[in-house]
């Protein structure tokens, strides 16, 4: 506990604590901000019924170079999970010794709150595709009010720790409250912190910003969603640890299927009321290895219930995502993506989503 008072206290109590810049000011420190998506990806005039165009046009155009493209194995039968839910060991986890060669080492959407984030690289010697997005929804954009959801992404060596969290809607300081909950979960799962480790250093992260400025810390309350993966070998299952609190959740796509597979939490309030950190640190799931593992052909997604809700089977939505996400598209039809119009969706959108890239030979980090 030591340990994790100290990261957070270094991390948070400098510099944080002020009221947040509105969207139209400085950018985010680590996201970059792209241009506003164009009107390809989702449309609907009556806002029942999204439309998906075919993004694959944009790869052929070369939007973004850099990107190799890299089929998907074949993945198992639709009626298999990528991951199984019983007890196991936790991940034995050490700092990196040295960095590995990768485009992405650490993004996350920012504590300024633009209205949109998005962040796109390969992570963990190439072994990973990423892309990450947030979009401001539209109640909180009619009313002139910030993006309350928030992710944050770090690659180190051979793992990938990713954080996901939505703001509690009610209280006024919970977007900051995302921010600091995702900067916390990652830099603490780098140290081979325990879920019950990351769920007190975000509570202690939180406090100690709110105490600073003298607010209540319940006004930075949050759900969050934290995952830790470990890459193996090419082609094999790989071992991860999963935690949410609240609503942001993980789920995951067959992409040949077009199905999506959700989770069954494993715990509820007593009260019916969303969990959410500091005051509540008992997660509402929990999988750990040997069981929880990542299958080649899988698609991990770590969403904000502003996606997260609509991926029902037969929801138009679940649909039009699974066939877009298959493959990773290019970040402008991504953030194009996460702004489809669909009754009642008007929360903020959130997303990160990983691909494995089995066909690929690793890059050596030598």
């Amino acid at each position: 506990m030591g340990l994790i008072k100290g990261l957070a206290k270094k991390m948070f109590t400098t510099g944080v604590g002020g009221a947040a810049p509105t969207e139209s000011e400085s950018p985010p420190v680590s996201g970059r901000v792209p241009p506003p998506p164009s009107d390809s990806g989702f449309k609907s005039e009556r806002g029942d019924q999204p439309h998906v165009e075919d993004q694959s046009h944009d790869r052929d155009k070369g939007i973004d170079p850099r990107r190799p493209q890299r089929p998907l194995n074949q993945p198992p039968d639709a009626g298999e999970s990528a991951i199984d839910f019983e007890a196991g060991q936790p991940l034995a986890v050490r700092p990196a010794e040295r960095e590995a060669t990768s485009l992405l080492f650490e993004v996350a959407s920012g504590a300024e709150h633009p209205a949109l984030a998005c962040d796109y690289g390969n992570a963990c010697s190439g072994a990973i595709t990423v892309l990450a997005g947030t979009r401001r929804g539209i109640s909180h954009a009619r009313l002139g009010e910030p993006r309350q959801d928030a992710y944050a992404v770090k690659a180190d060596g051979r793992w990938i720790h990713v954080a996901v969290a939505d703001g509690a809607g009610t209280k006024d300081r919970s977007g900051l409250g995302a921010a600091l909950a995702c900067k916390a979960a990652v830099e603490l799962s780098c140290t081979g912190a325990t879920a019950a480790d990351i769920a007190a250093g975000v509570a202690e992260a939180i406090r100690a910003v709110a105490e600073a400025a003298g607010e209540e810390p319940l006004r930075y309350s949050t759900t969050l969603c934290w995952l830790r993966i470990q890459t193996g070998d090419l082609g094999s299952d790989w071992e991860l640890e999963l935690a949410e609190w609240g609503n942001s959740e993980l789920v995951h796509l067959t992409p040949d299927a077009k199905k999506w597979h959700r989770i069954r939490k494993q715990f509820a309030s007593p009260t019916g009321d969303t969990p959410t950190l500091p005051s509540d640190l008992q997660p509402t799931l929990h999988a750990l290895p040997p069981q929880a593992r990542w299958r080649p052909g899988k698609v991990l997604c770590i969403v904000s219930d502003g996606v997260g809700d609509f991926l029902e089977e037969g929801s138009p939505l679940a649909g039009a995502l699974a066939g877009v996400w298959s493959q990773p598209p290019g970040e402008t039809a991504f953030l194009g993506h996460l702004s489809f119009r669909l009754a009642p969706a008007h929360d903020d959108r959130t997303a990160v989503v990983l691909w494995r890239n089995d066909s690929f030979e690793p890059v050596s980090a030598d």
